[in-house]
């Protein structure tokens, strides 16, 4: 059993690009890390499938994902601060340098993907993309 280690519990804006395409509609919730065996973010996608507007873009794009392009799935992105604030703070007290990551999305079913981590801007407006291997 891995102990998930909660980050943030309310959604968060993600972008992801996925074959031909991206969106920016989506929300990550329940934000984790686990550091054993290897470093790996966990984030929980599936309340965007259960929003009453069954046609709006949040639910169509995760619809989409869960029937599989999730599978084509490039790149995700997180601007959330307090995430990547705390992904660091706990990295950089660690003995082992990890170099790349495992992204573990949960979106009808349990999904992983190598990721090589890529922090992006300045001055607290740092972006996280997270490259899928």
């Amino acid at each position: 059993m891995t102990n998930l280690l909660m980050i943030k519990k309310g959604g968060v804006g993600i972008h992801v690009a996925y074959g031909h395409t991206f969106s920016n509609n989506l929300y990550a919730h329940n934000s984790a890390i686990t550091l054993k065996p290897d470093f790996a973010l966990h984030l929980d996608l599936n309340p965007n499938l259960h929003k009453r507007a069954k046609e709006s873009n949040q639910v169509v794009d995760a619809r989409e994902l869960a029937d599989g392009a999730i599978a084509r799935l490039e790149m995700l992105q997180l601007d959330d601060r307090k995430i990547i604030d705390t992904i660091y703070q706990i990295l950089a007290r660690q003995s082992t340098r990890f170099e790349n990551w495992r992204l573990v999305i949960k979106l009808e079913k349990t999904y992983e993907f190598l990721v090589r981590p890529e922090l992006r801007g300045v001055g607290g407006a740092e972006s996280l993309f997270l490259h899928v291997l």
